[in-house]
């Protein structure tokens, strides 16, 4: 049996494989995979739509309805990724200064007069900013030894700013509202994204990481004419503080003709 602890991960793929090998991915490693996907978790997130709704309330007595079409979310980025490693969970993957944007979006508000409703068409954006996430990714061994890979992440959502504008000089009454109208819209812009961008946002990052460990431990590697080398995991990685380990069963075995 022959250990590798200090296996880099550009060094990985080149790396002389022998029987019960052990590896151990360090933090450097991992930060440098979690850059690499980041134009791919942008894009994701950015073909997140949120659904049409619409709210009601009062103001000094004054009854408003109000409803918003389908919202775009535009502009996702982050500024900063790191990787820690949580003993006996996985490696833990942070991204910082999460900020997204809404584009101008449609709604018509309404004020109840008399016996009647007065409405006005407007348009609203909104930002997000100083948000983060933490995710864990938790790998197990599974069927024939292969890895499952299982996220599981925390938000913080930061700070969400909505401001509104109203079309035409009739309107006005609508700026009597205009403080409920905007807090209001921000809770459900908010609920909304907290419901639809996290499974979006996981769906990228579970792919992204079971290609790279699918390409870290293969099941069964080349070894001679004839004879291929069992590297299915022996059981579930092992993580501490300082890295992730990995112990491989390596079996010879004649090929499957």
């Amino acid at each position: 049996r022959v250990t590798r602890p200090e296996v880099q991960l550009a060094q990985l793929r080149d790396a002389a494989v022998t029987a019960g090998m052990e590896m151990v991915i360090y933090e450097s490693g991992m930060t440098k995979m979690a850059s690499n996907f980041a134009p791919e978790l942008e894009g994701a997130v950015n073909e997140v739509s949120l659904p049409a709704f619409d709210g009601s309330g009062s103001v000094s007595g004054i009854q408003f309805q109000y409803s918003v079409d389908t919202i775009s979310v535009r502009n996702f980025k982050f500024s900063s990724n790191s990787v820690s490693f949580g003993a006996g969970a996985g490696p833990i993957l942070r991204l910082s200064g999460i900020q997204l944007s809404v584009p101008s979006t449609a709604f018509v508000l309404k004020k109840h007069m008399y016996i009647t409703w007065l409405s006005c068409d407007g348009t609203l954006q909104a930002s997000l900013s100083g948000a983060a996430v933490s995710t864990t990714v938790n790998i197990t061994k599974g069927a024939n030894g292969a890895p499952v890979i299982t996220p599981a992440s925390s938000w913080d959502w930061g700070e969400l700013s909505v401001t509104h504008q109203v079309d035409g000089t009739l309107c006005s009454w609508a700026n009597a509202l205009a403080s409920l109208f905007d807090a209001d819209v921000n809770g459900k812009i908010t609920s909304v994204m907290k419901t639809m961008i996290p499974p979006a946002a996981d769906k990228v990052i579970s792919a992204y990481a079971k290609n790279v460990v699918d390409q870290l431990t293969p099941n069964a590697v080349p070894f001679d004419t004839g004879v291929t080398l069992d590297m299915s995991l022996q059981q579930n990685p092992l993580t501490s503080d300082a890295g992730l380990e990995f112990d491989f069963v390596g079996l010879f075995a004649a090929k499957q003709a």
